[in-house]
């Protein structure tokens, strides 16, 4: 789990702590920094990346406009992570980029001790049809599936249910929470995803700033 090495109580190398983080798929330099801050400094940071490239390890892209960069594992990488260099990463960095915004606002509000954080990328192969993101925390358990803003609403209708027949295995009420990127896609998954709730699994959607409200049990507009 990511959180074992965001935590500075933990006793992992400086490498096996930046190499998971970037291991989640990609990871934006700002948020890289960010989440190790507690553990590593930034310029342990740098050569351990320095490092990385000189092993052959490390991909860089940088976004239009700021040129800001964004790190992700080569194949030689992915290795080390015992994973496959299958998925198509750089179609998929702004998704991962929008998980890591996720996974910051949870830090912020719970440290990284007393709850669990569990990507896809963590979780088992037969795992992976369901939300990739699950938190747990005192107030319980959601499901976050951080949208890409590019599903239709028959693609949507279609995820939805195979959410449910899922969790609906699982025996208890489930909570599966959409995150919202713009504004104008938050009002269209309400009006297509909460109306698909049922009795075993409801459906929210949130922005980015609502996610830690839901996840506390706080009152929250739900649509």
């Amino acid at each position: 789990m990511i959180l074992k090495y965001l935590n500075p109580e933990t006793s992992y190398a400086s490498t096996e702590r930046v190499l998971a983080v970037i291991g989640t798929g990609a990871v934006r330099r700002d948020q890289l920094l960010y989440l190790l801050s507690p553990c590593i400094q930034r310029a342990r940071t740098d050569q351990v990346l320095h490092q990385f490239r000189q092993r052959g390890w490390l991909k860089t892209y940088y976004t239009s406009g700021k040129g800001e960069a964004i790190y992700t594992l080569s194949k030689k990488g992915l290795q080390q992570v015992r994973e496959d260099d299958s998925k198509p990463i750089r179609q998929r960095i702004g998704h991962h980029i929008a998980v890591n915004d996720v996974l910051i606002h949870c830090v912020d509000e719970f440290g990284v001790n007393g709850w669990e954080w569990v990507y896809a990328t963590d979780s088992p192969a037969e795992e992976w049809q369901l939300p990739p993101a699950r938190v747990q925390t005192g107030a319980g358990q959601w499901h976050i599936d951080v949208d890409d803003g590019a599903r239709l609403s028959r693609q949507l209708y279609d995820r939805c249910h195979r959410f449910k027949r899922l969790l609906s295995q699982s025996g208890r009420p489930e909570r599966v929470l959409f995150v919202a990127q713009t504004q104008e896609r938050e009002q269209y998954l309400r009006r297509r995803v909460t109306g698909l709730s049922s009795d075993r699994v409801r459906f929210s959607v949130c922005n980015v700033d609502q996610v830690v409200e839901y996840l506390v049990g706080t009152t929250v507009a739900t649509g």
